[in-house]
């Protein structure tokens, strides 16, 4: 049991590690599939706390990664609809 679960975290964690921004938009499985799949573990009763504490540790990235994007989207789309930053 508790080989199966290190060998998803470990699939888990390599994408997170990977993950980068304009990876994101072109992405099959967005990062809500990879987030559901953190949950899932984190809510299993079968989890040692060395495995709680990577599927955490790989949340937070995730997130901080989204949190990233959105926050460059953000800027982006302000950028783009600045009059300042249009040009004639």
């Amino acid at each position: 049991m508790y080989d199966l679960i290190d060998e998803e975290l470990t699939h888990i964690e390599t994408i997170v590690r990977r993950w980068r921004p304009e990876i994101e938009a072109s992405s099959i499985l967005p990062p809500a599939y990879w987030r559901e799949k953190l949950y899932t573990l984190i809510s299993a009763n079968h989890l040692s706390r060395a495995q709680f504490q990577r599927a955490d540790a790989a949340l937070a990235l995730l997130n901080c990664y989204c949190q990233q994007s959105a926050s460059a989207n953000d800027a982006s789309t302000e950028a783009n609809t600045d009059p300042a930053h249009r040009q004639a």
